[in-house]
């Protein structure tokens, strides 16, 4: 497994340009299914529109993977090729239906570190400030399935996409099509479709289920992103039956999101953050002081 400029960049020319193919089915289907409640009206009509469109620029100019996968995975993958780790690939023998299975085992194990990843973010005050961001949508629409704070990927990379590497062995360029298949399944999460997928709901997560998960009463349950059994597994399912008449949106210091300008907030993430060390560390001065 080698890391590469060139390969990088092709996969993510080529990963970007089949996501935003796949966003623009999303929206047709929703025109032939919702008609005027569609995902484009409600974006246009949005408050937060403008997130959406700073989230947007840094999705499109890739600053996400160029800072987090480019840097932070590739030294990894360096370091891991460096010690000489053999992964799961290496004993599975060649040939297609062993590649394949390797795939899906290689989806599922990224999808199930996926959904403990965003069970913390939820329940960790520290990774919460930056994973709020994409909980500010007032609206759920399937355009703001990119708004995610550029530190949301961080734990990312390092709790799932570089443990999936490590484990199954797949490649950089494979973990981006792991990764395009989130990507895929969170547009349709986060679409107007008002539905639950029917028997295959009980598998995949769908929109009824992701917009519970965005309910503003109540956001500690349905973390699951590609595949919906892990909740049913670890006792965070919640009933979606009525998610399309919850309200959505989370609120800073009693203040709506996006009541605010949009880069305020996304650098008010960064003071937030350096407020949250702060405190940890006058309280560990203050412990060290008693210990003494």
């Amino acid at each position: 497994m080698h890391f590469s400029w060139p390969a990088w960049i092709s996969s993510v020319i080529e990963i970007g340009s089949l996501s935003i193919g796949a966003l623009l089915v999303v929206l047709a289907v929703e025109v032939l299914v919702q008609g005027q409640d569609n995902s484009w009206n409600v974006f246009r009509k949005s408050k937060g529109r403008r997130f959406e469109m700073l989230s947007w620029s840094i999705y499109l100019l890739r600053l996400n993977p160029l800072i987090w996968d480019l840097l932070l995975l590739g030294f990894l993958i360096r370091l891991k090729d460096w010690l000489q780790i053999h992964s799961l690939d290496m004993y599975v023998e060649k040939g297609l239906f062993a590649q394949i299975s390797l795939l899906i085992l290689g989806l599922l194990f990224y999808d199930f570190l996926q959904y403990w990843s965003h069970r913390l973010k939820h329940r960790s005050r520290f990774f919460w400030i930056f994973h709020r961001w994409h909980h500010s949508t007032t609206e759920l629409h399937a355009l703001a399935h990119m708004r995610v704070h550029t530190l949301d990927y961080p734990l990312r990379t390092l709790s799932v996409a570089f443990p999936t590497m490590f484990v199954m062995g797949v490649s950089f360029e494979n973990v981006l099509w792991l990764w395009f298949a989130e990507e895929i399944s969170q547009a349709l999460c986060h679409s107007r479709i008002n539905t639950d997928y029917g028997f295959f709901g009980k598998i995949f997560a769908n929109p009824r289920s992701h917009r519970r998960h965005h309910d503003i009463s109540d956001d500690q349950g349905n973390f699951g992103l590609v595949f919906s059994f892990w909740d049913r597994i670890f006792g965070t399912a919640r009933d979606d039956s009525k998610s399309f008449a919850a309200q959505t949106g989370t609120y800073f210091e009693n203040r709506n999101y996006e009541e605010q300008g949009a880069l305020k907030m996304y650098f008010q993430e960064y003071r937030e953050l350096g407020k949250w060390f702060l405190q940890k560390i006058i309280s560990l001065t203050l412990i060290m002081r008693r210990a003494k």
